[in-house]
């Protein structure tokens, strides 16, 4: 696929595929899920978080991100105890 939106055959991709190009910076990710640059660049070091290098420049999927955010989120205590 070309910058146009345009695959190779020259049709356009069904609109599920162009949620797959939102793509955030760094200052972006830091403001949504409230955490500072260093935690962000320290994370995608150690892999764990995904994300996409543009030569210098860093960016994450959403998907990747909402992946990455249900696998961290740890259970409520009272659902602790009940396990």
């Amino acid at each position: 696929m070309d910058l146009t939106g345009e695959n190779q055959a020259g049709a356009r991709p069904a609109n599920g595929d162009y949620e797959s190009l939102r793509l955030l910076d760094v200052d972006q990710l830091c403001e949504l899920i409230r955490t500072k640059k260093s935690w962000i660049y320290d994370a995608v070091e150690a892999g764990k978080i995904p994300a996409i290098r543009l030569g210098k420049q860093i960016r994450f999927r959403e998907a990747d991100l909402v992946a990455y955010l249900s696998g961290a989120a740890t259970a409520s205590p009272a659902a602790r105890e009940r396990a």
